[in-house]
């Protein structure tokens, strides 16, 4: 595992690993997001309205994960999230976050996939989780341009690579920048997908 810090010196520190799947599970993953894509499993993000400004911030497609699975072993991706338990990580995480001593104590998870096309986005928001962990997904060759993530208080921007993963806490102000894609590539999953995991402590 290949972690990296960005803004170290900042009070909004962002871990990015690159190849966060294996070979294998990166193909294993792709069979799930294709499976559930040819039966539209999706919802309209842009019907979904932000809490606290009662106004859409999302366009494009997502799916809530735990409404479909009840067991995480029944889902690659959800099975993946051992990654999480790895102690290098968690000494990581606890020696470069202002929180990150909390992170080994996490015992919750959420897990919701988003799928953006031309012209989609999903504007500044933070998260009610105490972290939010990412993962961008999408076919080579690259047939969109933007989405990248940017985070507003640090003036940040993460590029949106395949297979990328970016862990912060969930305060953090974020977005998704609009991505942009010729007409011939629609509806065939060239687009973005995000795959996010929200991790927090029970009660």
């Amino acid at each position: 595992m290949t972690l990296e810090i960005i803004n170290k010196d900042t009070m909004f520190p962002i871990i990015i690993s690159d190849n966060w799947y294996s070979k294998e599970e990166e193909t294993n993953v792709w069979k799930e997001l294709s499976f559930f894509h040819s039966l539209s499993e999706y919802e309209k993000a842009e019907n979904n309205s932000a809490e606290d400004m009662k106004i859409s911030k999302a366009k494009g497609h997502r799916l809530y994960y735990d409404k479909i699975f009840k067991e995480k072993k029944y889902s690659h991706i959800n099975k993946m999230l051992y990654k999480i338990q790895d102690k290098e990580l968690h000494n990581y995480i606890e020696k470069t976050m202002p929180i990150g001593k909390i992170f080994k104590d996490t015992d919750w998870d959420n897990t919701l996939i988003n799928y953006y096309e031309n012209d989609d986005e999903y504007k500044s928001h933070y998260d009610y989780s105490m972290f939010t962990m990412l993962i961008f997904f999408y076919k080579k060759p690259k047939l969109f341009k933007g989405g990248d993530l940017y985070f507003e208080e640090s003036n940040t921007t993460v590029q949106c690579k395949q297979n990328r993963m970016v862990l912060f806490p969930g305060y953090y102000l974020h977005q998704a920048n609009k991505v942009s894609m010729d007409n011939e590539h629609l509806n065939q999953m060239n687009g973005r997908f995000t795959i996010t995991h929200f991790i927090s402590k029970s009660i």
